[in-house]
C-alpha cells in the first residue's frame, strides 16, 4: 500500500522551457529493501520487506533549450538548438528493522522500535543531467550524467554479541542501525541514434550506446562487518 501527497509548481519562462519545483511525502507498507550480509565468509546481498516506510523530499528540474546559432556560420546550426534537461532531487527515507524472516533482524529482538533509523534505500542527493543535440549527417547525440550520495549500512560484528543466539544481527555497542555510509556514485553514459530511410514507409533505427565513458569505479556495496 502507497499514500502519496505532493505539491508541484511550474514556471515557463520561454517556449518550451521550464522551472518545476515539487515537495512529495510516501508512506509505503510493507516496501522490498535490500540489504548486505554474509554468508560462508562472503558479502551477498538480498531482499526483504520492511513493515513500514516514510519517505520524503523536494525535487527542482530546469529544461532549457540553447541555440547554436553562434557556434558556425552554417545554415544547419541556425536551425538547431541543444536540449539540455538537469533534475536535482533531494529526500529521506526512514524504516523500522526488515522482517523477521530474513537475517536482518533487530539488534535487540524485544526492542524493534529501536531499529527505526534511515532505511537501507535512503538516498539523500540525487542529480541527472541529460542533453539531446540534432548533429549533422542526420546522427542524434545524448550524454546523459547521474550522480547519488552512498545510501546507509548497517554495522555488524559478526559474532553474538549480546549472547541472543542471533550472530548475524549485533552491532557495535552504541551503534544504531545504519549508521554505515556507503559511497557515491557518479558515471556519464553517451547515446547516439540514426534513422535510416527504406523505400518510402519503412526505415531501421540505428542506436549506438557506450557506458561509464571516463571509467569510473563505483562500488556496489561494502564489507559492513566491523568486529
Amino acid at each position: 500500500k502507497l499514500s502519496h501527497a505532493e505539491a508541484r509548481s511550474e514556471w515557463f519562462f520561454g517556449e518550451g522551457e521550464r522551472f518545476t519545483l515539487a515537495g512529495f511525502y510516501k508512506k509505503i507498507d510493507k516496501p522490498i529493501e535490500a540489504f548486505a550480509f554474509r554468508s560462508t565468509g562472503q558479502l551477498q546481498t538480498s531482499f526483504a520487506n520492511a513493515p513500514e516506510a516514510q519517505l520524503y523530499g523536494a525535487e527542482l528540474e530546469v529544461l532549457k533549450y540553447v541555440p547554436l546559432s553562434g557556434v558556425s556560420e552554417s545554415p544547419f546550426f541556425a536551425s538547431r538548438r541543444l536540449v539540455l534537461v538537469a533534475n536535482y532531487t533531494y529526500s529521506k527515507a526512514i524504516d523500522e528493522v526488515t522482517d523477521f524472516g530474513t537475517e536482518f533482524q533487530p539488534n535487540d529482538q524485544t526492542h524493534k522500535r529501536a531499529e527505526r533509523a534511515l532505511s537501507s534505500f535512503d538516498q539523500r542527493h540525487k542529480f541527472v543531467a541529460y542533453g539531446m543535440w540534432h548533429a549533422p549527417a542526420g546522427f542524434q547525440v545524448s550524454p546523459i550524467f547521474r550522480a547519488n550520495s552512498g545510501r546507509p549500512f548497517n554495522l555488524l560484528v559478526g559474532t553474538d554479541l549480546n549472547e541472543d543466539f542471533h550472530a548475524t544481527t549485533d552491532r557495535p555497542p552504541f551503534a544504531g542501525r545504519n549508521t554505515g555510509k556507503g559511497p557515491g556514485f557518479w558515471t556519464t553514459d553517451l547515446r547516439l541514434t540514426k534513422d535510416l530511410s527504406i523505400g518510402d514507409s519503412a526505415k531501421v533505427e540505428l542506436i549506438g550506446e557506450a557506458f561509464n565513458l571516463f571509467n569510473r569505479l563505483n562500488f556496489r556495496s561494502v564489507n559492513n562487518t566491523v568486529g
